[in-house]
């Protein structure tokens, strides 16, 4: 366990709750015993035992938990291993606890990069001083950034699935667009529950934030929403991409048979006359020294005439 607290204007690190401060961080280390993180969390407010449970919860379950009483807000903010790797990606749950004068972080699972860097910089500038809610702001910032880059990666490999799909139309893109689209759906279940949080966070009437600092998370909000628009127009968007890779190979397939269709035109008058010659009846050009060239002649003008005509039809273009 660390502690952030200021006191007087002044912010200072230790290992235990002070007894006396104005605002105060506490961060849970993943490896802490339930009982010792319990305990803390109660030591800060009356939590409800609901609270305790949601904030404490080791399932990297997407849905949100959001919890609100007179005291504290409970939520999870979802961290996310390996934001570029659709194939390897783990979601690990990190409970915050917020009231007016404090602020409980529990990541399930450490270390939390985001988690860090905001611990760093709240730290290192003595934001803590102007509150526990500067404090969470700046946390909300830097898990942000997290999905921020989460939702680029998904835009640079959906810019690539189309980028392949106007200049190589002929290869087989089906994995590449399921997979994107697992990934899609997967970001969208995974951001879709925090809209909530910053939602209520954002509001003008949520007790918790001080009104100097409310544009803040007005600000967070908005990004918020931003991120899930934009996952979301992926989504429709990679509809739209499968209606036209179908209808590209749909138009190859076409190709393929008109082709195979004119061949097939070309060469029926010639099997015809051949299958006329070899019927079994008396007919006067076998007997003929010129029968054979003619045959060949009549096969050759009926196919060029049928040339002559598809080209004039533009059925080659």
């Amino acid at each position: 366990m660390r502690v952030l607290y200021a006191q007087g204007g002044q912010v200072a690190r230790g290992d235990a709750i002070p007894e006396a401060y104005d605002a105060l961080w506490v961060d849970l280390a993943a490896e802490d015993e339930k009982e010792r993180a319990e305990a803390v969390m109660r030591q800060l407010y009356p939590a409800h035992p609901v609270a305790v449970a949601r904030v404490l919860a080791v399932a990297s379950d997407m849905r949100q938990s959001l919890l609100v009483d007179a005291e504290a807000v409970v939520f999870r903010l979802s961290h996310v291993e390996r934001p570029f790797e659709p194939e390897r990606q783990t979601v690990w749950p990190v409970g915050v606890a917020f009231g007016r004068r404090f602020l409980l972080t529990v990541p399930r699972q450490g270390p939390v990069p985001w988690l860090e860097s905001a611990w760093r910089a709240v730290m290192r500038q003595n934001w803590l001083a102007e509150g526990a809610d500067f404090a969470l702001y700046h946390l909300l910032s830097a898990h942000l950034d997290h999905l921020q880059a989460l939702d680029e990666a998904i835009n640079r490999r959906y810019e690539a699935v189309q980028e392949t799909l106007l200049h190589h139309p002929y290869r087989n893109l089906a994995p590449d667009i399921a997979a994107l689209r697992r990934w899609v759906m997967w970001a969208r279940r995974l951001t879709e529950p925090e809209i909530e949080v910053f939602t209520l966070l954002g509001n003008e009437g949520f007790h918790f934030v001080e009104a100097a600092h409310r544009p803040y998370f007005q600000d967070l909000k908005a990004r918020m929403h931003e991120i899930a628009e934009d996952i979301q127009s992926n989504r429709e968007g990679l509809s739209g991409t499968v209606e036209a890779y179908t209808s590209m190979q749909s138009n190859e397939i076409n190709k393929v048979m008109k082709f195979l269709t004119i061949i097939s035109v070309l060469a029926l008058p010639a099997t015809t006359i051949a299958s006329i010659y070899g019927m079994n009846f008396y007919i006067p050009e076998t007997h003929w020294s010129f029968g054979y060239a003619y045959s060949l002649a009549v096969m050759a003008g009926v196919t060029g005439l049928l040339l002559w005509l598809m080209k004039r039809r533009n059925w080659f273009r």
